[in-house]
């Protein structure tokens, strides 16, 4: 085999370089030209973002200098200089390019990589050199090239089509080089003709390959077309095929599933049956009726199979199918970036990049670090990560960071505690622990959309500790009393608050909502109502305008369910608690507005039936609390989550206090921090009351350490909040600027 020549991008190549690689195989280095030719509509896209790029680069480099340096802007000059070569066979000696000398097209392929012990497939198949694969899906590969038309005919003349493989077409030795391809891998599997995906260790049975015929799907139907279902005898070998790809050692690939989603398979122009519909290639037990030993399953027809099985699949596949099928998540609407704009900056909304990290993250990946570029070009960011590391937590710290220099602000509303300690981010010593936890429930993907740019509270961020303006309430929690809680009884005089039915738009009962639990959450409703009734009835409607639009809208109104709507059966008590809060001796006289009676009585009948809702537990089936944030406002203060259960027994030593960036965030997380003082030294104080500000503990060196969160439902919103003023004070909340905030 002839020595690898060198790649000098600064040459104007006129004409591609040309290897040979033995067997009528060939390997081409394209021409700059033909890289702009075919990645120039890529590179123009992600050109678009550069401003939000520049947005997040600017932000990191004023929070941590040296843990920027592993970040670098997607330019088109540094992703057009990246060499780009191609696999191609030829049984002429050459490869017979037309009279400009460029290749129009390729096809890019995704398989997972063979290890020297060759342990993995089970077959004992051996890769056919020069290929990293065994010789029956060679075969299946080099019989992909060249359709062209819309007929099954393939035109044999015509090998002019590359293979793009990423073990043959990077030079695996030359670091620089694989980390500008990284940069350059999505471009290149969005970009290819098709996208060949092989299954080495997935093998289907004739019958199975039978069935694939059967129903195999040209036109993209679907289960709805009433002429589409299966067969029920056809169901189990569906089932079998289903199962099969899902359990296969690729669909368990961070970079194969990376591959396989920035092609979008699903989308309008992938759904071209005979020329782009990505291919998932196995072995079989026979030979087809071309001969192979290997069955092509389009994609349309394994996500028509998929869809007509999926409950079955789902017990096929056993315990470990749920973080399988989050491989499907991101390509939904509400999580997708391929509904962002497309030129991007800051004040553009745009799909949240922790959600594409936490689809990714449950996949294997034999270099963790690689998990941030994955999410990078899931995201469509125009930023290329060139960090290593080992450490998972590492990565999910920088993943963060990157999110909050975005201006992704969810991060800052995780909270880990004792019972959850896989969670948590031990740096070493228990002292070390990170201000920055995991979702406590490991993972969230149906994160929302965020403003760019819109984080400007942060001054500084480490893995230990973050230096940023906090707003602090200069109240005690109250606590609801028990006579309060008593009175609740006179709107629901049964001894427990039933919880209503949930229905799903088919008409069938919700399942999850006829397993609660009434008599153990009656208290904690009887307390959140108790709590709702010291607001208010001014308190109480600004309280409902934030629940509908932060949860029942998004949560409760969608295809899921029927619509959210009161429950008739309240309207008594609706009318009983608007008494209450009419009356001279309530917390507020009747309001002076432009509402009418009628109104307020719908807003009570909606609130009532809300907290008899089983799907609004997460928010009212905790103990609660009220904090004064004005005069005339109180909000609701959630159970706290504390990293140390220890501290529920000692509330005099903690403070309440929220970052100014999660002041106008949705209530329905925890985003008030609860903070313990430190002093200089960032040591516990023995006694740091300050009998000045009612009893409530101090820091003089502005040093707190982290210890738990909690929703905060409603706020302050009159409290004027800038970067650049030291201290903005009210009687019940002040603004501290560069509080340094510690695990």
């Amino acid at each position: 085999m002839p020595s690898v020549p060198s790649f000098d991008p600064s040459l104007d190549e006129e004409k591609p370089l040309e290897r040979s690689l033995g067997n009528s195989i060939f390997e081409v280095t394209l021409t700059r030209n033909n890289r702009v030719g075919l990645f120039k509509e890529n590179v123009e896209r992600l050109n678009l973002s550069n401003n939000e790029a520049h947005a997040a680069l600017g932000n990191l480099r004023l929070w941590a200098p040296d843990f920027a340096k592993a970040f670098k802007v997607r330019d088109r000059d540094s992703l057009l200089n990246t060499p780009f070569r191609l696999v191609c066979q030829s049984d002429v000696g050459k490869v017979p390019f037309d009279e400009e000398n460029v290749i129009r097209q390729y096809l890019a392929v995704s398989y997972c990589w063979r290890h020297p012990d060759h342990v993995w497939p089970k077959d004992d198949s051996k890769p056919y050199a020069p290929w990293p694969f065994s010789q029956p899906f060679v075969e299946a590969v080099l019989a992909e090239r060249g359709v062209h038309t819309d007929t099954r005919e393939r035109d044999e003349n015509f090998r002019r089509e590359g293979i793009w493989i990423d073990q043959m077409c990077i030079r695996q030795e030359d670091e620089v080089e694989k980390q500008q391809c990284i940069a350059m891998m999505d471009i290149i599997y969005d970009r290819c003709r098709r996208l060949l995906i092989l299954l080495e260790d997935v093998c289907f049975e004739a019958e199975e390959v039978a069935v694939l015929e059967k129903y195999d799907n040209p036109s993209a139907r679907y289960a709805q077309d009433g002429d589409f279902l299966p067969d029920q005898a056809d169901i189990p070998q569906l089932v079998n095929v289903c199962a099969a790809v899902e359990n296969s050692r690729w669909w368990s690939r961070a970079w194969c599933w990376h591959e396989f989603e920035v092609n979008k398979p699903w989308s309008d122009m992938r759904h071209h049956y005979y020329a782009h519909n990505a291919i998932f290639i196995a072995r079989t037990t026979s030979a087809c009726d071309n001969g192979a030993m290997t069955y092509g399953l389009k994609y349309s027809t394994l996500e028509w199979a998929r869809s007509v099985t999926i409950y079955n699949v789902r017990a096929a596949a056993g315990y470990e199918f749920s973080p399988k099928e989050l491989r499907w998540t991101i390509s939904d609407n509400s999580v997708s970036p391929y509904n962002d704009p497309a030129q991007r900056g800051v004040g553009t909304i745009r799909s949240s990049l922790m959600a594409s990290y936490f689809i990714v993250s449950p996949i294997q990946c034999t270099i963790p670090s690689d998990i941030v570029s994955i999410t990078i070009n899931l995201a469509g960011l125009a930023v290329h990560f060139t960090g290593h590391s080992q450490d998972y937590d590492m990565v999910f710290f920088t993943v963060s960071m990157l999110a909050l220099a975005c201006g992704e602000k969810r991060p800052l509303t995780w909270m880990a505690n004792t019972q959850a300690k896989d969670s948590a981010m031990f740096v070493g010593k228990r002292d070390n622990v990170s201000w920055l936890s995991r979702p406590s429930g490991g993972l969230e993907t149906a994160l929302p959309e965020f403003t760019v740019g819109s984080v400007q509270g942060i001054h500084s961020i480490t893995l230990q500790q973050i230096n940023l303006d906090l707003l602090f309430f200069e109240s005690p929690v109250e606590i609801i009393a028990d006579e309060e809680m008593a009175k609740t009884y006179e709107l629901f005089p049964d001894n427990c608050i039933r919880s209503r039915e949930v229905r799903l738009r088919d008409g069938r009962l919700d399942l999850t909502s006829t397993s609660i639990d009434d008599d153990k959450y009656n208290p904690l409703r009887r307390c959140f109502l108790a709590a709702v009734c010291r607001l208010g009835l001014e308190g109480i409607c600004r309280l409902w305008t934030l629940l509908d639009k932060e949860v029942v809208q998004p949560s409760f109104n969608n295809v899921r369910f029927v619509p959210f709507d009161g429950d008739e059966a309240l309207r008594l008590s609706a009318r009983k608690l608007l008494d209450w809060l009419s009356t001279p001796s309530a917390v507020d006289s009747f309001p002076t507005s432009s509402q009418s009676y009628s109104d307020y009585e719908e807003i009570l009948l909606l609130l009532l039936t809300f907290i008899t809702d089983p799907r609004a537990l997460y928010l009212v089936g905790f103990p609660c609390g009220l904090i004064r944030c004005s005069k005339q406002s109180h909000a609701i203060v959630g159970y706290p989550v504390l990293r140390d259960l220890s501290l529920y027994r000692n509330p005099a030593q903690l403070r309440l206090a929220m970052p100014t960036d999660l002041v106008a965030y949705p209530s329905n997380v925890t985003r008030a921090w609860i903070l313990q003082p430190l002093d200089e030294k960032g040591e516990d104080f023995s006694n740091n009351l300050n009998k000045e500000s009612k009893g409530l503990c101090e820091s003089a060196a502005g040093r707190w350490r982290l210890v738990g969160k909690t929703v905060l439902l409603g706020g302050p919103d009159e409290v004027p909040l800038t970067r650049h003023t030291q201290r903005t004070s009210s009687q019940y909340v002040t603004v501290r600027t560069k509080q340094i905030v510690q695990g």
